[in-house]
């Protein structure tokens, strides 16, 4: 009897999965001589690592408008300086006395898995020393993207089938997520910063 089956992970997240949480990075032009205090600007972008799409619970598409998210400046003891929606502050300039600082942007909200949300966010470090800075700030997910599709000819030689996902996060919430023959939401599944290998054990009955 021949058997067959196909599953395919969407390029933000392969068997052996990497973060998809990117780096940060910042420019600053010439420093100006403005005394104890620096000027800031700065812009925020958030480039999805995969192809935007819209269930009943998620429009990804939201996770790339970045007026949708809250900027923090924060200072060296992580107290907020200013914060707001970056539509309403993308235009500001902002005179800072010297020191070192954190800018921050993030939308959503992380969890270990989930079918309904997901955490993007960036931040960087600057040091203010009566300069003018403008400031790039980019944004990824914290989580990966996971969806499994199964070859149609399936059903004709399982009766159930599935697949169990294990990721660092879930494993120590002692969960995993499964991935059943009707399931045609994505899930979105926290990931080590520092990279991991995702576990999937094939179910077949």
């Amino acid at each position: 009897m021949k058997k067959k089956y196909l599953f395919t992970l969407l390029p933000s997240l392969s068997l052996a999965a990497g973060l998809l949480l990117g780096s940060c990075a910042s420019n600053s032009e010439d420093p100006l001589s403005n005394g104890g205090e620096g000027t800031l600007r700065f812009n925020i972008s958030a480039p999805l690592p995969f192809q935007a799409t819209q269930t009943r619970a998620v429009n990804e598409e939201d996770y790339k408008n970045t007026d949708n998210y809250t900027v923090q400046i924060l200072d060296g003891q992580n107290g907020i300086v200013k914060e707001g929606l970056y539509k309403d502050i993308k235009r500001t300039t902002y005179q800072l006395n010297n020191g070192t600082y954190t800018i921050k942007a993030f939308y959503g909200e992380e969890s270990n898995a989930s079918q309904e949300k997901f955490l993007v966010t960036g931040e960087v470090h600057i040091n203010v020393a009566a300069n003018d800075q403008a400031v790039n700030v980019d944004c990824y997910p914290t989580c990966g993207k996971l969806r499994a599709y199964f070859d149609a000819t399936m059903s004709e030689y399982f009766s159930a089938y599935s697949i169990t996902y294990e990721t660092e996060a879930l494993v120590q919430a002692g969960a995993a997520v499964n991935w059943t023959q009707t399931n045609t939401i994505p899930w979105y599944v926290k990931l080590n910063p520092q990279g991991e290998k995702v576990k999937a054990t094939i179910h077949l009955t």
